[in-house]
């Protein structure tokens, strides 16, 4: 019998269907890392806005991006969206104005907007020093940074340069949620 027990090991697929089976939590342990990947990272169900974004920018790829920048303005309800790169950038204001038309999607932010307005910044752009860039301003408003289309190496020189906040990483996005009051933590999650 317990020879019967171990032979799981040698069934194809089945240890992946027990690691599926066991991990709903992902692994986190922080209250708000938790409900914030379950309920806006890897949420499965369809917001009021979707079959609009679905028209504007297809099914695949550029939907589960436009999609999730729609999610992340619907939680962090920012008053300013700062999109850099050129490219899908029309999608991106389109996809704000869908989630709150009170939210202004910018190319950069006023110079004299006090620290403590809600903002949100979108890295569209190839270059890695436009994305440093980008984490500099997430960092000194405590903001949320969302960045697409990014390298692993990419990824790995923002995660160390940051100082607060938590980083969720997927297999082409990255989102960094620089709060003061969270720990510094990272999680790798296919989102």
């Amino acid at each position: 019998m317990r020879r019967l027990l171990r032979a799981y090991r040698y069934i194809p697929g089945f240890r992946r269907l027990k690691r599926a089976w066991r991990s709903r939590g992902f692994g986190i342990h922080s209250p708000f890392a938790f409900r914030f990947v379950t309920c806006v990272l890897r949420e499965k169900g369809e917001y009021y806005a979707y079959p609009a974004l679905r028209r504007l920018a297809g099914k695949g790829r550029r939907f589960r991006s436009i999609a999730l920048i729609f999610r992340l303005v619907c939680e962090f309800r920012p008053r300013f969206v700062v999109v850099s790169g050129e490219r899908n950038r029309d999608e991106v204001a389109e996809a704000v104005a869908l989630a709150d038309s009170g939210v202004q999607t910018v190319g950069s932010l006023p110079e004299d907007l006090p620290a403590s307005v809600p903002v949100m910044f979108v890295s569209l752009s190839g270059d890695e020093a436009g994305r440093l860039a980008h984490l500099a301003g997430i960092q000194e408003r405590g903001a949320v940074g969302v960045w697409i289309d990014v390298p692993r190496g990419v990824r790995e020189s923002l995660k160390m340069n940051l100082r607060s906040g938590m980083t969720f990483a997927g297999s082409r996005m990255f989102v960094a949620v620089c709060r003061p009051d969270l720990p510094r933590q990272d999680f790798e999650i296919n989102f």
